[in-house]
């Protein structure tokens, strides 16, 4: 059994019932299946970070775990399979003149240069992001701002290059697949958003 504590910024996606994973640091290599048996109804402080107390029933445990050990917990947030993916540097947004609210788009090559398409993102992690519409599997699409659009004041707000550098010009194919699958360079999928929390056993 695992007693955590859950940040209170994470507690909300977890529920009871919900199966994580564990791994124990001392413990190399090691990973075991566990399920949210408890939540604490109220948040508690420890080491100046406000949690909630949860309660984790390991399977099968290895008799090289030993009380007081500390374990990291997995928690799934989302996560999607076989969807077209590109990377975070080939997503750009800019705030739309007529609604004035943050639009996202990709810069698709075509015969004569690039075409700006407006695409809606679904889950991401730190390195890719899901494309739910306006771009099919297998376009090629710019990771770097192309010279005719870097007069134009767009952002790219999901990445950050080292020394604030923007991105700009590289080219990418868009990918599909599943979830966290990267073949040939290309993300065939954003892999699950999952929160590592520190927690003694």
């Amino acid at each position: 059994v695992i007693n955590a504590h859950i940040n209170q910024a994470d507690v909300t996606r977890l529920k009871i019932g919900e199966q994580v994973d564990v791994q124990v640091e001392a413990v190399a290599g090691l990973k075991v299946n566990g399920t949210v048996e408890r939540i604490a109804p109220q948040a508690t402080i420890k080491n100046n970070i406000k949690g909630f107390a949860a309660r984790i029933l390991l399977k099968d445990v290895d008799p090289r775990v030993r009380p007081g050990m500390t374990a990291n917990i997995q928690i799934p947030v989302a996560s999607a399979d076989n969807v077209v993916a590109v990377p975070l540097a080939a997503v750009f947004t800019e705030t739309s003149p007529e609604t004035g609210q943050t639009e996202h788009y990709v810069l698709a090559k075509m015969e004569d240069g690039f075409e700006r398409k407006p695409v809606r993102i679904g889950v991401s992690d730190y390195f890719y992001a899901e494309v739910q519409s306006g771009l099919s599997s297998g376009e090629i699409v710019a990771t770097e701002l192309p010279e005719a659009e870097k007069s134009r004041t767009v952002k790219n707000p999901l990445v950050m290059l080292p020394g604030g550098a923007e991105s700009g010009g590289a080219t990418i194919r868009a990918g599909a697949g599943k979830t966290g699958d990267k073949t040939n360079g290309v993300g065939s999928g954003p892999r699950p958003a999952s929160g590592n929390r520190r927690n003694g056993t």
